[in-house]
This record gives C-alpha cells, structure tokens and sequence, in this order.
C-alpha cells in the first residue's frame, strides 16, 4: 500500500513539475545526444516561432545559423563527457529565418539527463 502512496506523490511531483516547465517564458528545450529536440515548451514557441509538433523530432541544428552549426557538435561532446556547461552568449534562428535571436544561456539549463546505469543519454 505504501509503494502506491509513494508512487502517487512521485506522479504529482512530476505534474507539478511539468506545469512549471511549460507555464515558463523561458524556452525550456530538451534533446538526445543525437541533437534530436525530444521536448519543447510554450516558451520555446514563443520565442523561437515553431510549435512543439513542428519542432519535436527534428534536429537541433533547425535552430542555428550556419555560422554557428559547430557550436551544437562541441556542446554535445563536452556534455558526453559530464563536462558541466558555463554560461555563454550565443544566436540561434526564429522560424522567420530573417531573424536571429541572441541568448544567454544560463548553467542550469544545460545539465545531463542520465539513465539509471549511469549513460548520458540526453540534455534539457
């Protein structure tokens, strides 16, 4: 009786958490280490013009000028390694390809999403 109790607490945690993420302005993006976008919010619409159902599946690199495509190679090998990602300043591209969107990436958007036996299989 106990695991069901705690397994409904462990459900609402997550639906709390879940009305956070998508609630928020900030874009809130997570992608596998294959730079695949696996989860986008109301915030990433918003701000970068293309619906969760446009943007779920396809590359990350969707978002990236051209002068910037090797900056998501470098990001995904530092983050494979568990490197942690500092803040930095980058541009990414709005659905409206004549506009670039200049970002600060803060340190706690980046982070490893690890399975169980420890494989980094992902980032959000």
């Amino acid at each position: 009786m106990q695991d069901i109790t705690e397994r409904k607490q462990h459900e609402a945690e997550l639906e709390k958490f879940k009305a956070i993420i998508e609630s928020s302005d900030d874009a809130i993006i997570s992608k596998s280490l294959k730079s695949i976008i696996t989860s986008w919010n109301r915030g990433a619409e918003q701000i970068f013009g293309y619906t969760a159902a446009e943007a779920i599946g396809k590359p990350m690199q969707m978002l990236f000028p051209p002068e910037r495509l090797l900056e998501e190679s470098e990001l995904i090998a530092r983050i494979s390694r568990g490197e942690r990602i500092d803040h930095f300043e980058t541009v990414r591209r709005h659905k409206d390809v004549n506009a670039d969107i200049r970002l600060l990436a803060e340190p706690h958007i980046f982070w490893s999403i690890v399975h169980p036996l420890g494989e980094c299989y992902g980032e959000a």
